[in-house]
Order: C-alpha cells, then sequence, then structure tokens
C-alpha cells in the first residue's frame, strides 16, 4: 500500500515531534522535575505539530482529488489522518503533564506508572514505522491494547483510592492528575490500534 510520499514524510515528521515530546516527559518523570528548556519545548512541539497538520489535510485532500484512491488505499489514507490526530493528542498530554510537573516542582509517579509508559512508548514506536511503510497487515495491536486497559485500571484504582480519602498530599494529587493525562494518552494509542484492529 503506498500513500503519496508527501503524505507518509508529514505523518513521520508529526511522529518525530510526539516521540521526542516523549523522551522529554519520560526524562522529566524520572528526574521528578523538569527544565524551563523542555517546558517550552514541548509546548512549542504541539505548535509545530498543529501546522504540519494542516499541511496534511491539504496533500490528503488534494491526493484524493486528484488520484480518486479506493478501498486499502483510501481507508490507507483515513487512518494517516488519524494517527496525525492522536500523535498530536499524545504530545498534548505530554505538555499537560509537564505543567503539572512544572507547577508541583517535583514529583514521584511511581515505578509502575513510568515502566508502563515506557513499554507504551516502546510499543508504539515499532506500531507507526510499520503504519508509515503501509505494513498494516504485520502489525499486531493486541500489546499496545493490553497496555491502554491497565493503564485505565491503574488510573480507576487510584481514582477510587482518592475517593475514600478525606485529606491527600502534594503527592497524591500530582500522581493522580499524571495518571490521568496517561490514561488519556493510551485512549489515543487505543483509537489508532483499534483501527488497525478491524
Amino acid at each position: 500500500m503506498e500513500a503519496s510520499k508527501t503524505v507518509t514524510k508529514i505523518v513521520e515528521s508529526i511522529s518525530e515531534e510526539t516521540f521526542k515530546s516523549l523522551d522529554i516527559i519520560m526524562s522529566s518523570l524520572k528526574a521528578g522535575s523538569i527544565t524551563d528548556g523542555d517546558y517550552i519545548e514541548l509546548y512549542q512541539s504541539t505548535l509545530r505539530q498543529q501546522m504540519l497538520r494542516r499541511e496534511l489535510y491539504t496533500y490528503v485532500f488534494e491526493s484524493i482529488a486528484r488520484y480518486r484512491p479506493v478501498g486499502r488505499l483510501l481507508w490507507y489514507y483515513t487512518v494517516l489522518l488519524d494517527a496525525a490526530y492522536d500523535l498530536y493528542r499524545i504530545s498534548r498530554y505530554s505538555w499537560e503533564i509537564a505543567r503539572v510537573v512544572k507547577i508541583f516542582g517535583t514529583v514521584d509517579v511511581g515505578r509502575d506508572v513510568y515502566e508502563s509508559l515506557s513499554e507504551a512508548v516502546k510499543e508504539l514506536k515499532a506500531f507507526v514505522n510499520k503504519l508509515l511503510r503501509g505494513e498494516t497487515d504485520t502489525i499486531n495491536v493486541d500489546r499496545l491494547l493490553e497496555l491502554e486497559k491497565e493503564s485505565d485500571e491503574r488510573y480507576l484504582t487510584a481514582l477510587k483510592a482518592a475517593a475514600a480519602k478525606r485529606v491527600f498530599s502534594k503527592e497524591e494529587v500530582a500522581r493522580l492528575l499524571i495518571l490521568r493525562h496517561v490514561e488519556r494518552m493510551l485512549d489515543h494509542v487505543e483509537y489508532l490500534a483499534s483501527r488497525i484492529a478491524h
């Protein structure tokens, strides 16, 4: 399956921005804090992705109008558009996590959250690499869907634990906010995976 090279190149640029953002967030969560430079870079990355997405829509619609793709190729174009959106949203949630870390000063989300997010990033990179090569038939989405389910359960468990308390520590509040953003990130991973699974 071959889409316009310009289209796949733009989606590749969007994915590179997303993975840079995720690398910054992973480093920040490991350190428990974020630098001003990284915080600004995360926000600027979302702005670059917005411009790239506008460019992508122009090229996709131009390709559809000019070449009139049907069947799997038309489906592939829609998956690339969805991927661009979901990758952008993941970057936005990275920035939201950065904002929590910046406001709280120092945070400790716990090894479980860090390891889960780290594995999700690894699986997402493999997914995007195959997607951009048009190798959708070789993508195994099971682990991505499992990670989303685990993230959802982790967030709900933390939320239920919070509902049973009357007083919260700063660390508990920060962890809950970050868990929520991680859960939303993994929701977007699930949306992408589900498009390939069906």
